[in-house]
């Protein structure tokens, strides 16, 4: 799956079973999620920490 200019684009040896499709398409925002949250979690915690902690 790739997102392209704002859409998805699927490929699938399947096209004709819409939960193939779901599934690769949870898969992906899974694998994105794993990669994404981290990051974004260090971010907000960084911003909302408490200067008076330290």
């Amino acid at each position: 799956m790739k997102l392209i200019r704002g859409f998805f684009v699927v490929q699938t040896r399947r096209p004709v079973r819409p939960v193939v499709t779901l599934e690769l398409v949870e898969a992906w925002y899974g694998n994105q999620a794993q990669i994404n949250f981290p990051e974004r979690i260090e971010l907000c915690l960084d911003l909302f920490s408490d200067p008076s902690a330290a």
